[in-house]
């Protein structure tokens, strides 16, 4: 039996007080969006692992390392050229979709795309004579057929991300998912297993073409999905719509670029400053340190709608204890997937990967080290948006972007992909730090794993 103060006792009150003067309709529909969510979000790192595993043992380090930072630099010009479009339509369409007289959403989308499909012409061109000139990839990058397939795919990754922020917008959450989180990973992954099955060699640029083609399968799919739900019906371009999309998304984009280039930098740093064969390496320990961060998505389901709704009755010795909670469920659970990693790094790697991966070992131990730590304390930009202070989680976000960029480059031409993992790691852990003294300062809230929690109910700190 359950004691009645126990964590998990705790978290669950909170979780039912965030559905009080819900319907019951409304609350089933935003449980089974909510974990269904999650239930794509782990098929899609499933599959992207699976993927992962039949690129590593196709291409080998030197050629996965070129495709790794051809995919870094497609994710970074991707979320450039949409523009934080994706957020403004999920607001627009959720805020109009009950009005039918003035529907405007289909104009907001059209305009997006246009916006966008310019973006990636551009950006693209720009960040492919960059990549040629300063990388250690030239032969590669300088093939006019990188420029080709590199921009189809930021194009349709950018425009899928686009129709599904309106399809999420206009209540259709699981449904707007599915081409990007499901089908084009599948397609790509079947297609790779093929390749495998049938020992056929890969190179990156067929790998990067396969790719791209089934990301633009995805977009037709998420097009018709679009289409069938009305969202295109009476869509018309002007100038007025095109500054209501790049104003609107503005915001957005700065949180979404900060947030992905601390994720890609250190790869497309090491394909700046060092060889393929150890952004190759890099790649792959990223790849499975990814996988401690299952746990902590579906912990920040739960965990965003508790803290809202607790900051808008002022509660914060209840938004603490249950920060508190999901902190040391996130560190005992993420420390249940790093202990083997940890201990059984160096034979886990050349055994799915194979034995010509066993370099990964040192950056994938201190990127498992980082990802601990950071689980004591990960939910701290979380709470700094959900407590109204979005401008500052994007503020401390973008300084320390800045901050990985400079240790990366400093750190790099001396210890390589080590240094790569340990400028990332420490970023974000420092990252997290800064946003929990913010809240302690701001607050008074307390919410790492080590801080003990509160006893005084409701009353504010």
């Amino acid at each position: 039996m359950t004691p009645p103060d126990s964590p998990n006792r705790h978290l669950l009150n909170r979780l039912l007080l965030v559905f009080e003067g819900t319907s019951s309709a409304r609350q089933s529909k935003i449980f089974f969006d909510s974990f269904g969510s999650f239930g794509l979000k782990l098929s899609y790192i499933a599959l992207q692992f699976t993927a992962g595993v039949l690129l590593a043992r196709l291409l080998g380090p030197s050629s996965l390392g070129v495709y790794a930072f051809i995919i870094a630099c497609v994710q970074i010009t991707c979320i450039a050229a949409q523009f934080g479009t994706p957020a403004f339509l999920v607001r627009t369409v959720a805020s109009q979709s009950s009005n039918t007289a003035d529907f405007t959403p289909p104009t907001y989308i059209v305009s997006a795309s246009l916006l966008s499909f310019i973006l990636c012409i551009v950006l693209s061109s720009i960040v492919w004579s960059v990549s040629a000139l300063w990388s250690n990839q030239q032969d590669t990058l300088t093939s006019n057929s990188v420029l080709f397939i590199g921009t189809l795919l930021t194009l349709s990754l950018a425009l899928s991300a686009i129709q599904s922020g309106a399809l999420r917008g206009f209540g259709r959450v699981l449904l707007g998912q599915v081409p990007d989180s499901i089908l084009r990973p599948t397609l790509f992954t079947v297609a790779l297993l093929s390749i495998y099955l049938l020992q056929t060699k890969l190179t990156p640029i067929t790998a990067l073409s396969l790719h791209a083609a089934a990301a633009l399968i995805a977009l037709f799919c998420c097009s018709f999905i679009v289409q069938k739900s009305g969202l295109f019906a009476g869509a018309h371009i002007n100038l007025q719509s095109l500054k209501k999309v790049m104003f609107g998304g503005f915001p957005f984009l700065l949180l979404a670029a900060s947030q992905v280039l601390n994720y890609q930098i250190d790869i497309v740093m090491l394909g700046l400053l060092a060889s393929q064969t150890e952004v190759g390496l890099y790649r792959v320990a990223v790849q499975v340190v990814d996988g401690l961060s299952v746990p902590l998505f579906a912990l920040s389901i739960v965990v965003a709608p508790i803290v809202a709704r607790l900051q808008s009755t002022a509660s914060y010795n209840e938004i603490q204890n249950t920060l508190i909670i999901c902190h040391r469920a996130g560190f005992v659970l993420t420390l249940g997937i790093a202990l083997p990693i940890l201990l059984f790094g160096e034979s886990i790697l050349p055994f799915v990967f194979g034995a010509s991966f066993s370099g990964a070992a040192d950056p994938l131990e201190i990127l498992t080290v980082g990802k601990l730590l950071y689980s004591t304390i990960g939910f701290s930009g979380l709470a700094l948006s959900m407590t109204g202070r979005a401008k500052m989680a994007a503020i401390l976000t973008i300084c320390f972007v800045l901050a990985n960029l400079a240790g990366n480059y400093f750190l790099i031409p001396l210890y390589g992909t080590s240094g790569a993992a340990a400028s990332t790691a420490a970023s974000l852990v420092l990252l997290n730090i800064c946003s929990a003294t913010w809240l302690a300062l701001r607050y008074g809230l307390r919410i790492t794993a080590v801080n003990r929690r509160t006893t005084r109910g409701d009353q504010n700190i």
